[in-house]
């Protein structure tokens, strides 16, 4: 909706508190957290209460267990008790949200989930570009 790319933010874009500078190839690349920044900043409603307040603190705290474990730049396995905290936030916070903004969008329906298996079509590599 924003038609921003976090490996590109136009620098006007970026809210007073986020932090990036412009890399060696001029693009100014932000962070997960950096990106829902500039979510609050644009979007009203839902999704920028994802990231104030109280929900901010947490999601804060969710990415920083994400950001630490083996699923993303760390070394440390994500506990049982992190996992059943993230997915409970993921079903009562974060899916409404996405299912509104979807709506909004014109998806009438989204999917029940991601699809188990790709396309042969996409799976072939053809050595090209």
């Amino acid at each position: 909706r924003l038609d921003i790319d976090t490996a590109d933010v136009p620098p006007d874009r970026l809210p007073a508190g986020v932090d990036a500078r412009p890399d060696r190839e001029g693009k100014v690349r932000v962070g997960l957290w950096s990106a829902w920044q500039v979510v609050a900043e644009h979007l009203d409603g839902p999704a920028r209460s994802l990231v104030t307040g109280d929900s901010g603190a947490e999601l804060r705290d969710l990415l920083s267990i994400r950001n630490h474990s083996i699923l993303a730049h760390g070394f440390q396995p994500v506990q049982k008790n992190e996992w059943d905290r993230m997915q409970e936030w993921l079903q009562e916070r974060f899916l409404p949200v996405l299912e509104s903004l979807a709506k909004q969008s014109g998806l009438k329906k989204p999917p029940p989930q991601l699809p188990r298996e790709a396309p042969a079509s996409v799976l072939e590599f053809d050595g090209g570009d």
